[in-house]
This record gives structure tokens, C-alpha cells and sequence, in this order.
């Protein structure tokens, strides 16, 4: 995961991924939380946030909200063998899950010895150019895959429709792009910069 003002590296992390809504009455709290946690833990805990579409209808349209991230959370409920969906939903290194607003659960996992990811990922030789960041991956999993996001790390939003109307309210590590790549150490990635923040 990064941002384009930043490069990460991970000796052992956690990986926070709260699917949420802008339209959704549930959601500030743990949007709030999420925040939270990413300021208390910069360096070994990564906190995403995915704006899932479906909420839509209800008279706000999230302008993050993408129909890829409404299937990605669906692609969770059926790994977790749940019947449906929500939000706010927190996923926690992709294993287990549980509601984003539950602050104890949250900080038991991110105390927690074994909830840590033992491998490191290094991002290096960040370049923006013609739409598309690239950027050089060293990795010491062993996995075939590796996934990389691009965020928006923080944006208020006025509410002016639907269950949060006339609320202002703050999004972190908005992803905004998402992609699943070929894991080659010390290989050439990019990354193409989506139109809402180009």
C-alpha cells in the first residue's frame, strides 16, 4: 500500500480493510476509528479504506464508491461463508472479520503478536508520470500475487443527501485503485492514476 507522498516498507504488519459507505448512518464511527488507528500505529499497521456502491440508491452517491469494490467485499462473504454483506465491515489480513465501529476488537487485533504478517514488501524508485505511477517491488514472500492500491490518504466530504445529510465527514486511505500483480523480486510495477485524482 501506498500513497504518492510516500513509500512503505513492512517487517511485519497488519493490514486493516474496512469497507464503509458515505451514504451509509452506521459508517462515520468507524471511519473515525479507522483514522484513529492509522495515526496511532504509522509504521507496522496499513489501514484501507473500500467504499462499496450499494448504498447508493438511497440518495447519496459516495463519489470513492466502486461496483469492484462491492465484489471484492462479496468475494470475502463467500471465503467467510456469510450470507450477506454490510457495512461497516472490517477485514483483518484477509482471515477474519467483524463490525469497523467495535474499537476493543479492533485494538485486540492490532496487539496482537499473531495477527502480524512476517514478511516485508519494499516499494522503491516511486515515479509519476503520464497518469500512471511505476515504481519497483523487492518482496521476500513467497506468494504469486501481490496486491497494491493507490489511496487518497485523507478527504472531507459535505453530505448534502441521504442517511448522513448535512454532516461533513472524513475519509482515510481512500482507495481509489486497486490491482493484482505478479509477484517478481526486485520487478518493474505500475500503477494507472484513476480520473478522480488526476
Amino acid at each position: 500500500m501506498f500513497s504518492e507522498h510516500s513509500e512503505k516498507l513492512s517487517k511485519g504488519s497488519v493490514v486493516l480493510e474496512l469497507f464503509t459507505s458515505q451514504g451509509c448512518s452506521s459508517c462515520p464511527p468507524a471511519d473515525a476509528l479507522l483514522e484513529t488507528i492509522k495515526d496511532s500505529y504509522p509504521d507496522n499497521v496499513f489501514v484501507l479504506s473500500y467504499h462499496v456502491d450499494y448504498w447508493n440508491y438511497i440518495g447519496w452517491k459516495d463519489p470513492f464508491s466502486s461496483k469492484e469494490f462491492s465484489n471484492y467485499q462479496r468475494a470475502y462473504a463467500s471465503k467467510f461463508n456469510s450470507a450477506s454483506i454490510y457495512t461497516p465491515q472490517l477485514v483483518v489480513n484477509g482471515r477474519t472479520h467483524f463490525t469497523g465501529s467495535d474499537a476493543s476488537k479492533v485494538y485486540d487485533r492490532t496487539q496482537e503478536p499473531d495477527s502480524y504478517l512476517p514478511k516485508s514488501i519494499a516499494i522503491s524508485n516511486l515515479r509519476r508520470a503520464n497518469g500512471n505511477i511505476d515504481f519497483t517491488v523487492t518482496s521476500e514472500t513467497k506468494a504469486h500475487l501481490i496486491t497494491v492500491v493507490l489511496v487518497i490518504e485523507h478527504r472531507e466530504t459535505e453530505i448534502l443527501r441521504g442517511e448522513n445529510r448535512n454532516r461533513t465527514l472524513s475519509n482515510s486511505n481512500i482507495v481509489v485503485s486497486r490491482d493484482v500483480m505478479s509477484n517478481t523480486t526486485g520487478g518493474a510495477m505500475r500503477i494507472t492514476i484513476p480520473k478522480l485524482v488526476q
